[in-house]
């Protein structure tokens, strides 16, 4: 009788322990599960502060009120703080309008030799133009065919600036070194090589009235990047490429969204 009583009170004992654990895991995956969802909201908010925030500067540009250079601005979207910075584009390069002395002097301006910048800026200028005939000499496809591409050029305008990547003869550490003097949304005529900043610094100056005549009458293309940080947690980075026009009219809104997303890596 006794061991009788041992045994189910062994059960029990296993019994209780058992149901320990489980109330164990459930409390652990609760917790688990509530600080998953404290997380979504905190990204949730951060990201909806610097969409706010985006908005916001593309008002004050419109107005005036605010103009693009160095500057680091902080706004209050509800409870997050947001970083606002303001890049103007017109003292970029476009790859698209460019002529090749122009192209060929931005690349020595980063530190490629001569004569590689003068093959670089041919072909770039190759990629964009739809001829068969190379500035080179030649054939295009017969240069990157002798590259050993799988491809050949494009022969139409570049959709990113990334696709720069793409022209026979340039390197990741090119690209990445020229990136930031280029813009495939720069309008109005291109600047002459001795334009053309040799410094990030000088490509986020402004000097001068911001406006400039571009296609559709006097526009400011801008890049506006802005971090907020929640009083809960979550930081999130919006970066956005807009076109702003100083006389809008019924066909032609204020601004237009040219690219919408977060910063490349």
């Amino acid at each position: 009788m006794s061991r009788q009583r041992g045994f189910a009170l062994l059960i029990v004992l296993w019994t209780i322990v058992l149901l320990a654990l489980l109330v164990a895991q459930f409390t652990t995956t609760g917790r688990t599960e509530v600080q998953v969802a404290a997380n979504l909201r905190a990204n949730a908010v951060t990201e909806a502060a610097a969409d706010g925030a985006v908005y916001q500067a593309i008002m004050r540009l419109v107005q005036g009120t605010w103009v693009p250079d160095p500057r680091l601005r902080v706004v209050r979207v509800g409870d997050a703080a947001v970083e606002v910075r303001i890049t103007n584009q017109s003292r970029k390069v476009n790859p698209n309008t460019a002529p090749v002395p122009v192209i060929q002097a931005l690349l020595g301006n980063v530190g490629v030799d001569a004569g590689k910048a003068a093959a670089l800026a041919r072909a770039i200028v190759d990629w964009r133009t739809n001829s068969t005939k190379s500035l080179s000499g030649g054939t295009k496809l017969s240069e990157y065919q002798a590259a050993g591409l799988p491809y050949g050029p494009g022969n139409q305008l570049f959709d990113s600036v990334d696709e720069i990547g793409l022209v026979v003869g340039m390197t990741p550490a090119v690209l990445a070194r020229t990136k930031p003097f280029l813009s495939i949304y720069r309008e109005g005529d291109p600047p002459a090589p001795n334009e053309i900043p040799a410094t990030l610094a000088e490509v986020s100056a402004t000097t001068g009235d911001p406006w400039y005549f571009g296609s559709t009458g006097r526009v400011m293309v801008v890049m506006i990047d802005a971090t907020a940080v929640g009083a809960k947690g979550g930081r999130f980075t919006r970066q956005a490429v807009v076109r702003l026009r100083a006389e809008a009219s019924l066909d032609q809104a204020p601004y237009q969204l040219l690219t919408w997303g977060t910063p490349s890596e």
